[in-house]
């Protein structure tokens, strides 16, 4: 029954083809919609002004074994592009020449989302390898298990969890690791606080002059241990200080003969917020005196 209806349909082709070259009409235009529901081969170019693929909410499958291509060209004799002038919806995958080959999708437009904050580029398991930029990098938030720098890296935040590396790294706000700073020797040292204690006679309570990492506040008292050794002893908030490391600069003293030439910093046995700092002078006996002390 299927060549029958080829067959049929053939002679009805031919038909109404002799019926075009008897008649003296340009256009050959049938009574009604023609529905043709087999596999239909055209062996020459066929030109049409609109094509209707499918019908609504029935949908149609168009193929192309070849290449889509746009004849026309603009007044200046440039090729004018195949243009879609709807959504595009491709349900497979998207590549030039052959996947993974030697050429690469080519944009010539900016990328915009339809929706901001919405979708990502990539997924945890099916990630991009590199990204080149000539520009800026604009993000929230950056998680990275290694940045490495070959420039500056400018923010008011940076906070990592893995490996920072690169020539310089200049931040116009605070820097926030979550995890332990390591340097060489020869370099600069990272300082967790810093207080000058003033020679003020009893020295009671938060100093003027102070600084900690984690913004909490030192407080600071005199007396003498064991009636005679003067002592201060700086509480750091509720900071385990009791394994860093310090570095005492005395800085004056209560007369001129009673310079304060070096200092012992000891951990309280009772509380590890605490250090006790007892200055001496040149004599090596303890004397009530002003100094800086800086915590590594």
């Amino acid at each position: 029954m299927k060549k029958l209806g080829i067959l049929m349909t053939v002679f009805g082709l031919f038909a109404l083809v002799g019926l075009a070259s008897a008649s003296t009409a340009d256009v050959l235009q049938p009574a009604s919609t023609i529905t043709y529901n087999e596999e239909l081969v055209v062996n020459a170019t066929a030109r049409f002004d609109s094509v209707y693929i499918g019908k609504q909410d029935e949908g149609g499958v168009t193929f192309f074994n070849g290449t889509i291509i746009n004849t026309t060209t603009t007044s200046a004799g440039v090729g004018n592009p195949v243009t879609f002038g709807d959504d595009v919806q491709i349900d497979g995958e998207l590549f030039r020449t052959e996947v993974g080959g030697d050429n690469p999708l080519k944009l010539a437009d900016t990328i915009r989302p339809q929706t901001t904050a919405t979708y990502d580029l990539g997924t945890e398991d099916n990630q991009f390898n590199n990204a080149y930029l000539a520009g800026e990098l604009i993000v929230a938030d950056i998680t990275a298990e290694t940045v490495t720098l070959t420039g500056a890296l400018t923010g008011t935040t940076a906070t990592l969890t893995g490996v920072l590396t690169g020539t310089t790294a200049t931040l116009s706000g605070d820097l926030t690791a979550q995890g332990d700073i390591n340097q060489d020797l020869a370099d600069n040292g990272a300082m967790k606080a810093m207080v000058y204690v003033p020679f003020d006679g009893d020295c009671t309570g938060a100093t003027s002059r102070q600084w900690t990492a984690n913004g909490s506040v030192i407080t600071c008292e005199h007396d003498l241990f064991g009636g005679a050794q003067h002592r201060y002893t700086l509480t750091f908030g509720t900071n385990d200080v009791s394994s860093r490391y310090w570095q005492v600069t005395p800085t004056s003293a209560d007369t001129d003969t009673d310079v304060v030439t070096h200092a012992y910093v000891y951990p309280t046995t009772d509380n590890t917020s605490q250090l006790e700092i007892l200055p001496y002078d040149k004599t090596g006996v303890t004397a009530q005196g002003g100094f800086i002390l800086t915590l590594y």
